[in-house]
């Protein structure tokens, strides 16, 4: 799961902070010393990125908007609300 902000983020410092274009649609950020993956961003500009839910602190008092990609969820997966979701047709704008 990952927190969507759409401004961007900023980096107090980014000198571990090591980028791999994994899709057409986007990037994802690891730290280059441990290996955890801490973001994703769409090509361009940089202001649309998502943040790893994983890598903020657990009283973070976010809630979830929104399941995207569910056409992709593995077999074994099962959501637990009724919160809406899109297919990747419809988080790329080609749905018809």
């Amino acid at each position: 799961m990952a927190v969507r902000f759409e401004g961007g983020v900023t980096f107090d410092a980014d000198d571990a902070l090591t980028w791999f274009q994994s899709s057409g649609h986007g990037e994802r950020g690891f730290c280059s010393r441990c290996g955890s993956s801490l973001f994703w961003r769409a090509p361009g500009d940089g202001n649309d990125v998502a943040v790893s839910i994983s890598t903020l602190p657990e009283d973070h008092g976010l809630e979830i908007m929104e399941h995207i990609w569910v056409d992709d969820q593995p077999g074994w997966y099962a959501f637990a609300d009724d919160t809406p979701r899109r297919t990747a047709a419809d988080v790329l704008g080609t749905s018809d």
